[in-house]
């Protein structure tokens, strides 16, 4: 074990897992990806695969010892307990495990001033902020059952919907429920149905349909439009409300935006920018790094502090 990798940083999304390797100095030397790893959403086995195709080839001839992995659903302590039994399932004995939700990584990705907040809007969603003295507050991050506003997701289940509605005669055949009906190889609203319908939710599959409404929405197809709308106006009070929460008046309010949904329809990025100007000033950013890599560094200040005592 001869290589120089001390640490491995994991983002593990409702769709995507990804892993970076760094050394003491926090140098990338080597990444791995897989499907994703939200316990909440992705059968037990398979997240335990997924996170085991993620960390082995990393482990390889390194002197890893520790990782940190920010996750979607580890909000929750019972949450975050079983996925850091995951993690040690697939990680050597006595290897520091570091578990955290995906908000928190992807707040140190994007900036380490504070008071500073994230809005991810990915196959889930959630807002996240961290005021000056460490405290922090959250909006959203539902899961799949109750819904996540402005997430692939959400966006997702709301193309789906529109399809089946179309296809019992009930609303007009427009663009996005042909789009949806179409990959589909639906009929009618029973073919949809035992296309989609899983227990639990193929949450990975659903979110693609997310890029059908992106296209409906810029095609002028009103029901496409029609969600795009309600979810940009739900994301952003969610980000209002931690904005409101967190920030102290001093300066500008970093507000990161993380996520592919903010890519495909930029009108969630949008909504969310003007709704948390509303509450005061702010400076919209981008991630510096990966939320994987920032998962790494978080790893390394942890081998530190503890060398230190």
């Amino acid at each position: 074990m001869s290589g120089g990798g001390i640490a491995i940083g994991i983002d593990a999304g409702g769709s995507k897992t990804d892993g970076v390797l760094v050394d003491a100095n926090c140098v990338e030397l080597a990444r791995a990806s897989a499907g994703g790893a939200n316990l909440r959403s992705t059968d037990r086995h398979i997240v335990e695969s997924n996170l085991a195709s993620v960390i082995s080839p990393l482990l390889a001839g390194q002197r890893v010892r520790a990782i940190c992995i920010g996750a979607a659903g580890a909000g929750r302590q019972a949450d975050r307990d079983a996925l850091r039994e995951v993690v040690k399932w697939a990680a050597p004995p006595r290897m520091m495990i570091i578990v955290m939700h995906d908000g928190e990584i992807a707040l140190r990705a994007a900036t380490g001033a504070r008071p500073a907040m994230v809005v991810i809007a990915g196959t889930g969603s959630m807002a996240y902020g961290e005021r000056a003295d460490g405290t922090s507050a959250r909006a959203g991050g539902y899961g799949s059952v109750i819904g996540d506003p402005g997430s692939g997701y959400a966006i997702g289940i709301a193309a789906i919907q529109c399809a089946a509605t179309a296809l019992d005669g009930i609303e007009p055949m427009g663009t996005l429920a042909q789009a949806v009906a179409s990959k589909l190889h639906a009929k009618s609203a029973n073919d949809l149905t035992e296309a989609i319908d899983r227990s639990p939710p193929d949450v990975a599959e659903v979110a693609t349909f997310a890029g059908l409404v992106a296209e409906a929405c810029r095609s002028g197809d009103p029901a496409a439009q029609e969600i795009v709308a309600a979810h940009a106006r739900l994301l952003g009070s969610l980000a209002a409300q931690v904005a409101r929460e967190i920030r102290d008046g001093k300066a500008a309010l970093p507000v990161a935006l993380s996520g592919g949904a903010f890519e495909a329809i930029p009108t969630l990025a949008d909504a969310v920018s003007q709704a948390v100007a509303a509450s005061g000033q702010c400076e919209i950013i981008r991630p510096r790094r990966t939320p994987a890599a920032a998962a790494a560094a978080i790893a390394v200040e942890r081998l530190h502090a503890a060398q230190a005592l």
